[in-house]
């Protein structure tokens, strides 16, 4: 199974007075994220006396179908934004991280196969469309939020996935999502360095059942 194109955004397509920061910023953070990346793929979420498999278990199918549906959360939120009045730079931005998370959806789906939902996370959509609906300035912090949320909530799934191939498709949408979280902590304005290199957020959590 092949990774999603990661739909990089580079600062230089995107002008801003803080593009260079943005640039040094995401590679940093992108090169940091791939030397982890083999190790996270060989553990996976194995125990001590079991070895990592290659196609996802049933415990494993579970988590994907969750991991799409956030993805796709993801999609219908930008959508709402982008159907709003925006700026040139934000519409440009926000349609790469939509179109972006759209990619790591099918690329979700394609890993699992007749299974996979295909429909977002119902109460994601329903708890922050209000405010990708609203004002720009309010609509870049929660989607920053956002991100950071995703990437908190597929680095924990490395940890339990079993699959090799399923713990590497998601250190790349992880990889990816990092580079988001830059890109639109410097569009809100963000000075403070912890905004760039800290993730706080808390995790979402699969459904149980």
């Amino acid at each position: 199974m092949p990774d999603p194109a990661p739909a990089v955004i580079d600062a230089a397509d995107v002008a801003s007075p803080h593009g260079l920061r943005r640039r040094l910023v995401g590679a940093g953070l992108v090169g940091l994220a791939g030397s982890l990346l083999p190790g996270l793929a060989t553990r996976a979420g194995a125990a001590p006396d079991e070895a990592p498999v290659r196609q996802p278990t049933e415990d494993d199918l579970v988590l994907l179908r969750f991991a799409q549906q956030a993805e796709l959360a993801a999609v219908s939120l930008y959508t709402t934004a982008l159907s709003t009045e925006l700026g040139p730079v934000t519409e440009a931005v926000l349609g790469r991280v939509r179109d972006a998370h759209l990619a790591y959806s099918q690329a979700l789906g394609a890993e699992i196969g007749r299974t996979a939902p295909g429909s977002p996370a119902a109460d994601l959509v329903t708890e922050l469309e209000p405010a990708f609906a609203g004002p720009q300035s309010g609509m870049i912090s929660t989607a920053l939020g956002l991100e950071n949320t995703l990437v908190a909530t597929h680095t924990q799934l490395i940890g339990t996935l079993r699959s090799s191939n399923a713990a590497k498709l998601i250190a790349s949408v992880v990889i990816a999502e990092s580079r988001h979280a830059v890109v639109l902590a410097d569009l809100s304005g963000v000075t403070e360095v912890d905004a760039y290199v800290v993730n706080d957020a808390t995790p979402l959590e699969p459904a149980e059942g």
